[in-house]
């Protein structure tokens, strides 16, 4: 992304970490930045000099990344009551985001310390909205229970509803190559759209609709093979027949976002597991193989405070001790890892 660069972006609880992937089994750490909350998503401007990420609570921060190693936060922009960010897509000096119970936002980040709306749009809004994609003079929004909006954004200012796909319903991801979009909806499978005419989508093909898991997330791997993440791990189809994908091969569980690079994956896990990215090799999709891994910190199962210390119970990675001698603002001071166990309980003896 951006100067001939493979960068991968990973939200690491509320940091963001950035990883160089040129050698995608082997990624290298670069630097990373704290937010402050929970990361939902990450888009990374085509230049690859900006970041954009929606928190869990109702934000989106802008963050310069052009020194990798020295990430620095920027501005942010702030929804109002449950109207919660999601999914993003920058484009120029654009920032589109999927917003909850309202639709697709605005915004004019040519200033990265003072994002300004610009519009925000109408339509049917049920409730979530979560993702965007942008092609050409329109944003696709998937909106679970709506399907598939169509927004004209030639006057940003007023962006306006120019079409719909309402029998995707139960969309949640939104990846669009070329004049296809591929429309992953949960329990419901994948739907593959012809966007020949822009405003009024063709569904030319579902995948994945029996696969009696739920999906969540889908990517390509090449032209002819697509990867589906899901609760029972990644699935690999092939779709050079849009009308009739086949299943080719499945590797792993509790797979949750997928991104992918060069005939490779990465894997974040679904909530409550290990806090590991998987890296898969998909080369051949027929024989998917797991290349490696990046582990980062696992969950705070239990706390004691004393002593001018806070002990934290860190589930995989052991014992955390944080200096808490201002209360207010802990920092690390070590950890114990104990290799063949896993720390769930945590208790100051003296």
């Amino acid at each position: 992304s951006g100067g001939g660069q493979q960068l991968l972006a990973i939200g690491n609880g509320a940091m963001l970490s950035l990883y160089d992937s040129s050698t995608p089994q082997a990624p290298v750490k670069l630097g990373e930045v704290l937010v402050g909350d929970p990361v939902r998503s990450i888009d990374i401007s085509p230049d690859g000099l900006t970041a954009a990420v929606s928190d869990h609570r109702r934000r989106v921060h802008l963050i310069d990344i052009s020194n990798r190693a020295a990430p620095i936060l920027r501005g942010s922009y702030a929804t109002t009551g449950s109207r919660q960010p999601y999914g993003m897509d920058i484009v120029g000096t654009r920032l589109y985001v999927a917003v909850r119970q309202l639709g697709l936002i605005v915004l004019n980040i040519s200033n990265l310390d003072a994002p300004v709306l610009l519009g925000q749009s109408g339509g049917t809004v049920t409730d979530y909205v979560f993702d965007v994609e942008i092609r050409g003079n329109y944003a696709y929004l998937a909106q679970r229970a709506d399907g598939v909006l169509i927004i004209n954004i030639t006057n940003p200012a007023v962006p306006a509803v120019a079409g719909s796909h309402a029998a995707s319903t139960g969309a949640a991801d939104m990846h669009i190559v070329g004049n296809r979009a591929y429309v992953t909806r949960g329990n419901e499978g994948v739907d593959i759209l012809d966007l020949t005419n822009a405003t009024s989508p063709t569904r030319i093909g579902t995948f994945a609709a029996n696969s009696g898991t739920y999906l969540f997330d889908t990517e390509l791997i090449s032209s002819t093979h697509a990867a589906v993440s899901s609760f029972a791990g990644t699935l690999i189809y092939s779709i050079s027949t849009p009308a009739s994908a086949t299943l080719v091969s499945t590797i792993g569980n509790n797979h949750y976002r997928i991104a992918t690079q060069g005939g490779y994956a990465f894997i974040s896990a679904s909530g409550g597991a290990d806090p590991v990215v998987r890296i898969l090799n998909l080369v051949t999709p027929t024989s998917p193989i797991e290349a490696g891994t990046l582990a980062f910190d696992g969950p705070s199962l239990d706390v004691h405070v004393g002593g001018g210390q806070m002990l934290v119970a860190n589930g995989q990675r052991g014992l955390v001790v944080l200096n808490a001698v201002n209360p207010l603002a802990p920092m690390f001071a070590g950890r114990v890892e104990f290799p063949d166990d896993y720390i769930n309980v945590v208790e100051r003896v003296n």
